[in-house]
């Protein structure tokens, strides 16, 4: 249960900025050593112990969760070593439009094992994004959507259940249909008021359900969509590559080498060259 502690809020619709990702040691006792940190720290706690946020005292155990705001500062009193998954992120440049409310202090419970799991996968992306290679730019942006995916869903599971119940019926159809519509007419434009008329939903709540559920927005999975069917037609035919853009959508060519390069790190040309010096084994 959350306790009655302060809380962190942060903006729904912002990406965050992720630093560093890791599961950590940890070997304070007696408040000895305080941490400061410019990052806001999101901490699973693996140990029984103590912790100081900013002043005030929580008792910890296996299974919680922390979060330490950027600038706050805050010290451990653990009876014996132990370890953490922590995730340090970026501050947010503004506080605008909706945000995410978090206890500072509160337990997974019966959640642990899949927030062990999702922390891990931080983790194992975090490492993949050192270097200056295209592929570590991509493994920077998953890392940067799976952290916030990871944030909506502590927030829905900090929901009573009956209102979590409630919001996923109310959005789960609608949100499985407009994929499923963006996924078999990825090559027309999206108009999603078009769209949340024909799913009989508002389009603020399509919107706002559809983020919620793939931590993307429509018009970014819709891209996402595009690119991915543009790769395989590079890979596996000999279209050209200006008829491929228009297959997917993008018909115009700068447009469609753009967004390209910023998804693979690669031009369209150079992604058929590397398929095409690729011999069978």
């Amino acid at each position: 249960m959350p306790s009655s502690a302060p809380s962190f809020l942060w903006p729904a619709a912002f990406l965050p900025e992720v630093s560093i990702a890791c599961r950590a040691p940890l070997t304070a006792r007696g408040f000895g050593h305080r941490y400061l940190s410019p990052t806001h720290a999101l901490h699973l706690h693996g140990y029984h112990g103590r912790v100081n946020i900013d002043g005030i005292l929580y008792d910890l155990a296996p299974g919680d969760i922390t979060f330490s705001p950027a600038r706050r500062s805050s010290c451990y009193d653990l009876p014996r070593p132990g370890w953490h998954w922590c995730v340090h992120f970026q501050p947010a440049p503004g506080r605008r439009g909706d945000r995410l409310r978090f206890p500072r202090h509160f337990s997974l419970g019966a959640y642990r094992w899949h927030g062990q799991q999702r922390m891990q996968r931080l983790a194992d992306l975090w490492t993949q994004t050192n270097g200056r290679s295209p592929r570590s730019r991509l493994y920077e942006a998953i890392l940067t959507v799976e952290f916030q995916h990871f944030l909506l869903w502590l927030a829905e599971i900090l929901l009573p259940s009956s209102a979590r119940a409630d919001a996923g019926r109310r959005g789960q159809r609608a949100v499985q249909q407009a994929a499923a519509w963006i996924a078999g007419h990825f090559n027309e434009p999206l108009l999603i008021p078009t769209l949340a008329e024909r799913l009989q939903v508002s389009q603020n709540y399509l919107a706002r359900r559809f983020r919620e559920h793939f931590g993307m927005t429509m018009s970014h999975y819709l891209l996402t969509q595009r690119l991915q069917y543009a790769h395989h037609l590079l890979t596996n035919t000999d279209m050209p590559v200006g008829h491929i853009a228009r297959q997917v959508g993008l018909p115009d060519p700068r447009h469609f080498n753009k967004q390209f390069r910023r998804f693979y790190g690669q031009a369209p040309s150079l992604a058929r060259v590397q398929r095409k010096s690729i011999t069978p084994a």
